[in-house]
């Protein structure tokens, strides 16, 4: 069962029409590293209509902590502990500022840039005015507007439609494709187009199309895009170790679907059964102790006694076969080194 549902103005008005999950948050790490995780923060911006990126940094302004958003899985991650009251009185804030419309009171505003300005329409009123403010986060929104808006220039005619704040999510884009019933070839022309527009990196192409597949618990039980995913995937052991990886984060997500023995076994015999796993790569995904862990080295150990049936079989059947190989994968998380050298340059 997912995050419940509240008000996006945290009323308790019956019937509101407009709703948003609660966030989801669970502690990581310990000591000087430790971190609060919002699980579903690309559910909760898509509910805002605002880009992850900007909700994030907007926890990272008010609570004075280092934020990172990881689009291949939509955890957003904030340094410290921070409970979920504190986050609401912030989001809150947010929501007031730059969701809400001054005018009807609605989260019907979208931002468009007007020359070098940018303007701050209604949807539902048509309250059409400059935006402007002194937080820092205005700067970022500005900035974020003009980037998504140079990327779709090349799209639309000089003078015609105006861009509105809208960053485009490759796991979201994937599945609106899958959902289409969009073949294999259609999928990796969009995946090799995000990776020429930047959008997606090469080492993200795996963790994108598993979030992709798999974003409801209706996806997993009916297993509907199994086939694409078989074609899509590659056969190497490392990229199929990592896919499986992908998994656990579905295994926590939707743990009363698959954490337990029989059900996750079950599922990896399904993406076999498909031909997007094979032994090789299940070898290297239940013997590697090294990371990238998304969800921790202790989830890794969970998923695999879970998987431990599929893979007993898979070994019998297999036999006793000698295959040696270092799980190397490039790191996922950016250095924030990088990261702040980036934003000083700009």
């Amino acid at each position: 069962m997912g995050p419940k549902l509240i008000n996006i103005d945290f009323s308790s008005t019956p019937g509101y029409r407009y709703r948003m999950p609660e966030m989801a948050l669970r502690k990581e790490g310990r000591g000087n590293g430790i971190r609060t995780i919002i699980e579903n923060m690309r559910d909760l911006a898509t509910a805002l209509n605002r880009p992850t990126e900007i909700v994030t940094k907007w926890f990272g302004f008010e609570v004075g902590s280092y934020t990172k958003y990881d689009k291949t899985t939509g955890f957003a991650r904030i340094a410290g502990v921070h409970s979920l009251k504190d986050l609401n009185a912030h989001l809150k804030v947010f929501i007031d500022h730059y969701v809400m419309c001054p005018k009807c009171g609605l989260p019907e505003t979208v931002f468009v840039p007007d020359g070098d300005k940018t303007e701050c329409h209604c949807k539902a009123c048509g309250y059409n005015d400059i935006f402007t403010g002194a937080h820092r986060i205005v700067a970022i929104i500005e900035k974020q507007l003009r980037s998504s808006g140079k990327t779709e220039s090349h799209k639309r005619k000089k003078g015609k439609d105006k861009s509105s704040m809208k960053v485009v999510d490759p796991v979201e884009e994937i599945s609106k494709a899958l959902l289409d019933s969009k073949d294999a070839s259609t999928i990796s022309t969009m995946l090799h187009e995000f990776r020429e527009e930047g959008i997606l990196k090469k080492r993200e192409r795996i963790p994108c199309l598993i979030a992709a597949s798999f974003t409801s618990s209706e996806d997993i039980r009916k297993t509907t895009h199994l086939p694409i995913l078989g074609e899509l995937l590659s056969d190497k052991p490392l990229d199929q170790a990592l896919m499986l990886r992908c998994c656990e984060i579905l295994v926590h997500r939707h743990s009363e679907l698959l954490a337990s023995k029989g059900s996750l076994s079950g599922f990896f015999q399904q993406l076999y059964e498909c031909g997007a796993l094979e032994y090789d790569g299940l070898k290297v995904w239940s013997e590697s102790k090294e990371g990238p862990f998304f969800l921790g080295e202790e989830h890794h150990g969970v998923c695999v006694q879970y998987a431990l049936p599929f893979v007993e079989w898979m070994n019998s059947n297999q036999g006793e076969v000698e295959y040696e190989v270092e799980y190397e994968v490039e790191e996922y998380e950016e250095e924030e080194e990088d990261e702040e050298e980036e934003e000083g340059e700009e």
